[in-house]
Parts: C-alpha cells; structure tokens; sequence
C-alpha cells in the first residue's frame, strides 16, 4: 500500500462555540493549522463573515452538522433542505471556502421517511451547485442509516460524485475493518478525516489511549493521497492536545519510513 508524501494538515473543530477569537488563539498557540467550523443554523450572514474573518490566518472548511435537515426525505422537507443547503454553499462561497461536510441520515428517522433515489438525486444536485461555487460537498460516513454501512456509502460516492469526509471513529464503531473497506475503492475521494478512537452512544466521541490504538487506521488514510486534512474530532483541550501529540508522532514516524533508502540488493 503506498504512502503519500503529502503531510497532513491539522485542525479543531469550533470548540469555544461560536467564539472564532478564543478559538483562533487556541488554534495558534497549540501549532493547528486549520478549524473545521461547525456552522450556526441561526448565525447571520454579517455576523459569520465577522467570525470567519477573525479566522483569516487559518484555512477553514465546515461542517453541516444539521439534525433532521436531510437531502433524502421522502417528502417535501427535501427540497427545504436543498434551499437550506444551497443557502450554506452561498454563505461559505461568501467567506472564499471550498469544502463542507454534509451527512444523510442525522437524526432520528424511521425507515419510511428516507428516500433513496431522493437521496442520490438532490446530492448529486448538490455537489454540481457546490462546483459551480468552486466548493467540494463531501459526505461523512456516520452510525446510522444508510452511511454506516460501507456498500451503501460507496454506492452513494459513485451515484454522485461527492467528495468523502472519512470518520475514523463512526466507522470503528459499525464494524470490524470498516475502515479498509470504506477507504480502499475511493481513495481518491477521501479529502477530510475525522480522527478520534471510537463513538459510544449516549456518550459520544472517546479519545485515543495511545497512537497504537488508531495507528492502522492513520496507515489507512495515508494511502489516499487526497486526504490532507485530519480533524481532531474532540472537544476537550487536554483531549486534543493529547491526540495531536499522537498525530505528530505518526507523522514523524511516517516521515522517517518514507525517506529511509532502500538497501542495495
């Protein structure tokens, strides 16, 4: 399996709230190059522009982390949530972003009220308006409906062109060797990686014991070479400056393999 050479960029998510200034400060006194800021349903567009701009020394991409505003109703509410959609697309276009994270399936759904075809037609909808914006809309694979199951998550990159959003953490907790089967037909689909140990439900994301504990998951995402962005998925501090330590060893470590000469034969 090849490595890329590329080193990975690390970032936080917007764990002060909606405060960009104390989170900027954090971000640079710790060494993380980038936010993954969760977008406000309720943030006017002056007051995001406001924020983002007290962000400008870091690259930020966003997270639509919208309970039951969902692509795949088989209803009416899909279309709301295309508008919705489209409305956050012009809003990052508006701060120069160029990638979002959306899901399928967040929340509490019963199995009549998604609908598939819907699903794959207004994301691949999405994704050309997201384009014509210069803005790559990427799907995360989360722990229910249809994104936890790996075949299905595939189908859904295929049928619509959508960047990947890679969940280390959602995909450990579904099943054994999620990762490897998520990863390995679209590796050059996966631009973002959530990076954390596992999900519990009821009690949310756990932080890495060790790098021994997400190593193989890190080797798995160093083989797609588009995959330049790990976001400790965290909201702790002592949590994520642990999982950093972690990160920057496997990098050094991966680093120091890369650039050992190969012995003669």
């Amino acid at each position: 399996m090849a490595k890329k050479v590329t080193t990975p960029r690390l970032a936080i998510c917007n764990i002060f709230g909606q405060d960009a200034e104390m989170l900027a400060d954090f971000a640079y006194t710790h060494g993380f190059q980038g936010i993954d800021w969760s977008i406000d349903l309720n943030i006017s567009e002056e007051d995001f522009l406001r924020k983002m701009y007290q962000l400008k020394e870091f690259e930020v991409r966003y997270h639509c982390f919208f309970y039951n505003i969902d692509l795949a109703y088989a209803d009416h509410r899909s279309e709301e949530a295309m508008n919705f959609f489209r409305h956050v697309i012009d809003l990052v276009s508006a701060a120069s972003g160029k990638h979002i994270t959306i899901h399928i399936g967040l929340g509490e759904h019963s199995s009549q009220e998604l609908d598939w075809q819907k699903g794959i037609e207004n994301l691949s909808s999405l994704v050309s308006f997201g384009s014509g914006k210069k803005i790559t809309v990427s799907l995360e694979n989360i722990i229910n409906a249809w994104t936890h199951n790996p075949k299905l998550f595939k189908t859904l990159i295929k049928e619509t062109g959508a960047g990947i959003t890679f969940d280390i953490g959602h995909a450990h907790a579904c099943m054994k060797d999620a990762c490897e089967v998520y990863i390995k037909s679209y590796r050059d689909r996966v631009f973002n990686a959530h990076i954390y140990h596992t999900e519990i439900p009821r009690v949310g994301h756990i932080a890495p014991d060790s790098l021994d504990e997400i190593f193989d998951r890190l080797e798995l995402l160093s083989s797609a070479p588009s995959c330049d962005w790990w976001v400790i998925e965290l909201f702790q501090p002592d949590e994520i400056l642990r999982t950093r330590d972690f990160l920057k060893q496997y990098i050094q470590l991966s680093r120091r393999d890369f650039e050992q000469p190969v012995a003669n034969m």
